[in-house]
């Protein structure tokens, strides 16, 4: 069955971090990082290399799920693009697996941003950590029909805690931690 991981939260949320570490557990054929193309494309000395880089990764997103392969990539969830090409390849009969990142606190994330492998990439302003996460609740709740199974993990302190597993829009599984906003899913 291809299978399409993908690893969403707002900046700083631990995407990265979490990814790497469960990377042995999943089977892709492609991991498309789009901070590892970005750090490529400024060695190389592209000047926009910001630009060229989420270029890459939509090419890359798309020409996956045209293959039919297992791959996985990372979104903050808060662009229309990302709902689309997540409903896209639902539609082309992938099965989505997301791990769905989040923090209690907005200044956790933009704190740990500010330490992630492209410091000058997030050096983002606190209304738009605001307006991403806002807009990564929303798009999460849109796309709930279109992901097969959803792990939510609050990532605030050292250790993330699985809050809830959903299988096909359903909560199969949570804790006593389950955010308000996670009600809207089902």
């Amino acid at each position: 069955m291809k299978t399409l991981y993908v690893f969403a939260g707002n900046n700083g949320s631990g995407k990265s971090t979490f990814r790497s570490l469960i990377k042995n557990e999943i089977f892709t054929m492609q991991d498309i990082d789009d901070e590892y193309i970005e750090q490529y494309l400024m060695s190389e000395g592209v000047s926009d290399h910001m630009i060229e880089s989420g270029k890459v990764t939509i090419k890359r997103i798309q020409d996956n799920i045209t293959k039919g392969v297992n791959f996985s990539f990372e979104t903050t969830l808060s662009s229309k693009f990302s709902v689309r090409q997540i409903i896209e390849a639902s539609n082309q009969g992938y099965y989505v697996v997301m791990y769905y990142l989040y923090t209690d606190d907005i200044e956790i994330n933009m704190e740990r941003a500010l330490y992630s492998r492209l410091s000058n990439k997030h050096k983002v302003r606190r209304e738009d950590f605001i307006r991403r996460d806002i807009r990564s609740i929303e798009n999460l709740v849109a796309l709930r029909l279109h992901i097969d199974k959803l792990y939510v993990i609050n990532n605030t302190g050292k250790q993330g805690e699985r809050v809830a597993e959903m299988i096909h829009g359903a909560i199969f599984d949570y804790s006593t931690n389950t955010p308000v906003w996670l009600y809207e899913l089902y």
